[in-house]
């Protein structure tokens, strides 16, 4: 079956370029960046939950929701991630373990997971591969177990709501933004990089997330934000300038797409 290369996931990619590589060298796994706190806050966990970080990556949100109690299992298909992902610190609150998975199966019966970490993996996923991903996830998930989403970017607004307004205002505003905050905005006729040009095989628009797990028969409470991207004053003023968030406006400017889907009780 078609997918990206594991192989592109190499340990540069985790510490050097992966959002929150800052707080990762920093603090080597035991601080959340904002994107991952503002993931973490919908999880709500409990002592003695069963949880799944599928897609893990370095570990962060599989140590944080240990140290809450839970007895969780971070699965990616990387080894390197799962290098680094092993370097956590030990938690005696909870247990943590992680392993190396590259098949669409996770190893745990059925019925018995509370909740599913699945952060920043959709996007990477080809179609066909996150149908069959779902279904595995209804399969392990208890009724009324769920799943925690988060994927970026919102494809509408790098397909036109930066092309067709927020570069040229940022062009605009550069030469102040320049002087007033010490920062350059981005105003590249291409946003993605070199990394999501390779990697982001599936980026989705709101709709698209709500279908692929309508589909897959969970129940879905998805939503467009950018509250992942806005932790200093300055963020709001970016926003407000290059990314108008206003009513149908949020379908073209909202960077991310949060979500909690449900595995209907029976």
């Amino acid at each position: 079956m078609k997918q990206v290369n594991p192989n592109k996931y190499t340990k540069k990619y985790f510490t050097k370029d992966c959002g929150g590589h800052f707080e990762w060298q920093q603090s080597q796994g035991r601080q959340l960046p904002h994107r991952l706190g503002v993931v973490f806050n919908l999880s709500n966990i409990k002592k003695g939950m069963n949880i799944v970080d599928f897609g893990c990556g370095r570990g962060e949100l599989s140590y944080q929701a240990a140290l809450k109690g839970a007895n969780v299992l971070g699965l990616d298909y990387s080894k390197e991630a799962i290098k680094l992902a092993k370097s956590l610190p030990k938690t005696k609150q909870g247990s943590l373990g992680f392993k190396s998975n590259k098949k669409l199966k996770i190893p745990i019966k059925n019925n018995s997971i509370d909740m599913i970490f699945f952060v920043d993996v959709l996007e990477h996923l080809y179609p066909k591969q996150l149908k069959i991903l779902l279904k595995e996830f209804y399969r392990v998930l208890k009724p009324g177990g769920k799943i925690i989403i988060h994927t970026a970017p919102n494809r509408r607004y790098y397909d036109f709501g930066y092309p067709y307004y927020a570069r040229w205002i940022s062009m605009l505003v550069n030469p102040f933004w320049k002087i007033i905050f010490k920062e350059t905005l981005i105003t590249g006729k291409i946003l993605r990089t070199d990394y999501e040009r390779e990697m982001h095989v599936n980026e989705c628009t709101l709709g698209e997330v709500k279908q692929f797990f309508s589909d897959a028969k969970f129940q879905i409470n998805a939503w467009l934000s950018s509250e992942c991207q806005i932790f200093r004053k300055r963020d709001y003023i970016r926003y407000m300038l290059l990314q108008p968030e206003f009513g149908p406006l949020k379908n073209f400017f909202s960077y991310d797409i949060l979500g909690i889907a449900i595995k209907p009780q029976k």
